[in-house]
């Protein structure tokens, strides 16, 4: 207690210098929380669009090597009735699965009529897309991914030959108007007429309906009349610009086919999802399914989520290593001017007869003032200014974002936690170092 009390009375007198220590320590310790902040908030926002809106599942599993070449080769490259009855009763002995969801992916030309584009559709059950779209961690973490430009969900509606389309591919085929907003159906008459007509543009843009025609996988043409049923963006300006989205019975129907292109699992606690996805690819085997079976986070099947993050976590990585630096040369900078002055001192409390250890342990409660004094600042200081950046509500442009992202500064307990043990740590020991090594020269030495 005694050497905290000298620590104290030391720190006062020499207030003028510690006052710096402690700016630095407190706006170093800020910064790093709040940037330990901003990369959890995108780490939970990608982890659950990852998870259940970008069709990725806790793990999904895929025929053998259909992740690359299902695109090219859908017949071959994708599962049957059969595999999908046997995968369904792999995954049934695992209890902690919530649920599961199959899909179709496919490629053909969507037409409105005048014009026809490339598309990509996906597939899948629309009542289990409504039901993840309303799930409590997705409306607080990726709520603007879940939302549609306008129009609304395929469960919504009774008829089954609706389609979602990417707000980039609407643009090139001159759709504005959903089915739920459309009005009566103009008649088209003349072909010529309704595409080249006066007021054509206004009215394919009031018109919600398209033509898809794809390559069936008995090699025959197949095709399908649908409506608009939302606009939605995918998240990338890359991607927005050919997607379609449908139930899967219309692309089954659009591909002449009850296969899938894959089977997604969602667990409960997706954060062992790689050992789960190792164990059902074993069960898979033995069952005679060769299959891929993928987690969520697999660099192989989600590039965007786990580059996006290890791009952050670089950064913040350099960040907090340079304000350390930073820190760290400030605390021994400023302390080995105080020691400097108070070398007398020293030298008299060795005469008196302390002893190096009792001198070491004034100077180490000193620094563990400091280093307290300053990581609690740090903190209340970056609750402050997080407060505030959550409430200003400011949206930035991510590259390659297809819409500008809100700022939030979410900090992770675990993540701050650390980061004011390590910051104590490094202040603590960078102060009491600097002072240890003084106390060990001689009485003469320090007196003189």
């Amino acid at each position: 207690m005694i050497y905290l009390k000298l620590g104290f009375r030391n720190c006062w007198r020499q207030r003028g210098r510690n006052i710096f220590v402690l700016l630095s320590v407190i706006v170093g310790t800020a910064g790093m929380i709040s940037l330990g902040g901003y990369i959890n908030r995108w780490r939970l926002t990608l982890t659950y669009d990852s998870i259940y809106l970008k069709s990725k599942g806790s793990i999904a599993i895929y025929q053998k090597d259909g992740l690359r070449m299902s695109k090219y080769d859908p017949k071959k490259y994708t599962f049957t009735a059969a595999q999908q009855a046997t995968i369904n009763s792999v995954l049934d002995t695992d209890k902690e699965i919530e649920t599961r969801g199959k899909f179709l992916y496919g490629s053909g030309l969507a037409s409105n009529g005048c014009s026809s584009y490339p598309f990509e559709i996906a597939g899948y059950d629309a009542a289990l897309d409504a039901s993840f779209r309303d799930k409590p961690e997705v409306i607080q973490w990726a709520m603007n991914l879940a939302k549609f430009n306008s129009g609304e969900r395929f469960a919504n509606f009774k008829q089954n030959n609706v389609v979602g389309v990417s707000k980039g591919l609407a643009r090139s085929l001159g759709k504005e108007t959903t089915l739920s907003g459309a009005g009566p159906a103009a008649p088209t008459g003349d072909l010529n007429e309704y595409c080249k007509g006066a007021g054509a543009k206004a009215r394919i843009a009031k018109d919600p309906n398209l033509q898809l025609i794809s390559l069936r996988m008995d090699r025959q043409l197949g095709a399908s009349d649908v409506d608009v049923a939302h606009i939605y963006s995918t998240g990338l300006s890359m991607t927005d610009d050919a997607k379609l989205t449908a139930p899967i019975t219309l692309v089954q129907d659009l591909f002449g086919t009850d296969r899938v292109s894959f089977i997604t699992a969602y667990y409960k606690d997706s954060t062992h999802a790689q050992d789960k996805a190792a164990t059902v690819q074993k069960a898979l085997h033995d069952k005679g399914v060769e299959a891929d079976v993928y987690a969520w986070d697999d660099a192989r099947s989600n590039p965007h989520f786990v580059g996006t993050m290890n791009f952050l976590y670089a950064i913040g990585f350099f960040f907090c290593v340079l304000i350390l630096s930073v820190v760290v040369l400030s605390v021994i900078n400023l302390t080995t001017m105080n020691v400097l002055e108070r070398s007398r001192e020293i030298g008299t409390l060795k005469a008196i007869g302390f002893r190096q250890n009792s001198i070491s342990a004034i100077f180490l409660s000193e620094s563990i003032i400091i280093a307290l004094t300053g990581c609690l600042g740090g903190l209340t200081l970056s609750m402050i200014g997080n407060f505030i950046v959550n409430a200003l509500k400011m949206h930035q442009i991510l590259p390659g974002a297809a819409f500008p992202a809100l700022v939030m500064i979410v900090p992770d307990l675990t993540i701050s936690f650390a980061i004011l043990s390590g910051m104590f740590l490094v202040v603590a020991l960078s102060g009491f170092l600097t002072c240890h090594d003084l106390a060990k020269r001689s009485c003469l030495k320090l007196l003189s």
